[in-house]
């Protein structure tokens, strides 16, 4: 790890441990009615997370199916959930925008107006996020969840530990429903309708031009690089896919580019 990255978990460390002596909450068993007013939080702005956000999303209105069920994530994210049949509202977040409605001083006081009775702190199972447990943790909601982190743990009323790597991605996130009442639980991933780009964005131009071509799209989904798998590894599934007679194309972010 470099110097800066070094620095970075060093605060981070230390911004636990402030939030952890002062804002840190007592344990308590989880209540949940059928038309529960519960909030998920998954504020970063990758597809593939959001995708995996959404078993929770449909285990949960199945198990509470007279529930207000809405969900905080970027604004970027809007388009694959806006017509999820299980989400009731969305609500944004933009770190970034710091003095903005959607920003990080703003957005508590607005979700504490809605009295939540459950938010569920969605983030990666094994690395906590300093931004969602500070949005779980001042939202308002009379109960919050989250995964047993050493550095979190205080600050939710219930934890769930993280299950081991070897388990299915989806089956790691539906872990957070064990401790909630009721047993409906579903492995279904599913989004909403999504409609077309503006044709002025490059997207809707290349989904236009590619309208009678049969293709597959190939996502290195893997912003950390651990995630990723050996340029050769993408090569063969690119090779795989042409030989089934569809045309492999590669999409990737920024930080996958190279």
């Amino acid at each position: 790890m470099h110097s800066r990255g070094r620095f970075e978990a060093f605060c981070r460390r230390w911004l636990f441990r402030i939030f952890s002596v002062f804002f840190h909450v007592r344990p308590k068993a989880m209540l949940v009615e059928t038309d529960a007013k519960i909030l998920v939080l998954r504020v970063d702005e990758r597809v593939g997370n959001l995708i995996f956000l959404t078993p929770i999303l449909n285990s949960l209105k199945l198990r509470y199916p007279r529930s207000q069920l809405d969900v905080l994530l970027h604004p970027k994210g809007e388009a694959l959930l806006r017509h999820h049949p299980a989400i009731s509202a969305l609500q944004f977040f933009d770190k970034r925008a710091l003095w903005r409605r959607h920003g990080p001083i703003f957005v508590p006081f607005f979700l504490r107006r809605n009295h939540y009775d459950l938010a569920i702190d969605a983030c990666n199972p094994t690395e906590p996020s300093l931004t969602q447990v500070y949005l779980t943790r001042f939202c308002g909601a009379s109960q919050t969840l989250g995964f047993d982190h050493a550095l979190s743990r205080n600050l939710y009323h219930k934890t769930v530990q993280a299950i081991g790597d070897s388990v299915h991605e989806i089956d790691r996130r539906l872990a957070l429903l064990s401790v909630l009442p009721g047993n409906a639980k579903t492995r279904q991933m599913s989004i909403g309708s999504i409609e077309m780009p503006d044709k002025d964005k490059p997207v809707r131009q290349w989904l236009e031009a590619n309208s009678k071509a049969r293709y597959a799209l190939i996502n290195v989904g893997g912003r950390l690089e651990e995630k990723r798998l050996a340029a050769e590894s993408y090569a063969s599934m690119a090779r795989m896919v042409r030989a089934s007679g569809l045309v492999p194309h590669l999409v990737y972010g920024p930080r996958e580019r190279d």
